[in-house]
């Protein structure tokens, strides 16, 4: 089969299908003006990545072909792991100890009050990651633009030279999920395509930054909306992602379906690098590998399944650092948790 991977990487195997039309038609090329003469034979064109080229491929695909991207230079390490974030999701403050020694960043969902509160048990200085999506949501199902007292807050007890970044989880999943609970006007923002929603986030960056200088916007989505209604990030974010905790070549629940997520990353990168062609800014992925036993990971091996496969990619140069999700899942085994400390991470 054609195998997608998070980097853009597509390794060609064989594969046989019962309809033609379910197959790729790759034409290996040189130029993005040769796009136009393999389309009409064709629905796949392949090209050699170097820095910048997929956009400059990109402008040329009037078709809409998908593209295999040659990238065996920038898949594999050609980063430090220090230039990298390698954080971890927690719940409590006091877990910020038992992380720092393998971690550079934490990770916590915002409550008012709680960036103080997890600030007075960082004497390590670590970098925070944010998560606003609670926060954010109304009665009403939606997002609520109203971030002063949360800007306020991270001037107040950010640290000298701190590395900043809102997290905005899998919204359009939130959204979801209220209009499933009957709530009218989420479920009109889905029929909308989730235009308010985003219309919000992009506001909200925009204060954000203007507002705190240095903090990085980060957009995930939930796995089973990327096949629901379509990779639909914003623009104006730094990093992007996706989650999805399972089998890497067979992640998903049975009423949405099992996926590769080397085929949900590809989506993303597609999405984050159409921003980057409108408008480059670098931006880049984060990984979020699963760490807990639960849902679907029946066992740590599993688990070790899934960090082994993310690990190959955590120091691609798209790649901006993992976050692992998450302490509170994988610190009583510890198998998961030596070779998080002491492999993932180095």
């Amino acid at each position: 089969m054609i195998k997608r991977l998070l980097s853009g990487l597509i390794i060609l195997s064989v594969c046989i299908t019962a309809v033609a039309a379910d197959k790729y038609y790759v034409a290996l090329i040189h130029a993005p003006e040769d796009i136009a003469e393999i389309a009409p034979h064709s629905n796949n064109d392949g090209f050699a990545y170097e820095s910048e080229e997929f956009a400059r491929f990109q402008e040329k695909n009037t078709s809409d072909m998908d593209a295999t991207i040659l990238s065996t230079v920038n898949a594999a390490s050609t980063a430090n792991a220090a230039d990298k974030y390698y954080g971890v999701l927690i719940h409590a403050p006091e877990e910020i100890a038992e992380i720092a020694p393998y971690s550079n960043n934490y990770g916590f969902a915002y409550k008012l009050g709680e960036f103080a509160r997890f600030q007075e048990h960082n004497p390590q200085g670590l970098g925070a990651t944010i998560m606003v999506t609670d926060y954010f949501t109304n009665e009403s199902g939606l997002f609520d633009g109203d971030i002063d007292l949360l800007i306020n807050e991270i001037n107040q007890h950010k640290n000298q030279g701190q590395t900043l970044i809102i997290l905005m989880d899998e919204p359009a999943w939130v959204i979801r999920l209220a209009c499933q609970r009957g709530k009218k006007t989420a479920c009109d923002d889905v029929a909308a395509g989730f235009s308010q929603t985003l219309a919000t986030m992009e506001q909200a960056a925009i204060q954000f930054k203007a507002n705190i200088p240095g903090i990085k916007i980060w957009h995930n989505m939930a796995y089973a909306e990327l096949f629901l209604s379509g990779v639909n990030m914003i623009h104006n974010a730094d990093l992007y992602s996706f989650d999805c905790y399972g089998a890497w070549q067979a992640c998903g629940y049975p009423v949405y379906g099992y996926h590769s997520q080397e085929e949900m990353g590809f989506m993303v990168y597609k999405e984050m690098m159409r921003h980057e062609s409108e408008n480059p800014t670098g931006r880049k992925m984060m990984l979020i590998p699963g760490a807990y036993n639960a849902w679907g990971f029946p066992n740590k091996y599993a688990i070790l399944s899934q960090l082994e496969e993310y690990k190959k990619l955590h120091k691609a140069d798209f790649v901006a650092g993992s976050a692992i999700f998450y302490y509170s899942g994988y610190k009583d085994m510890p198998e998961v948790r030596d070779y998080i400390q002491n492999e993932y991470f180095r």
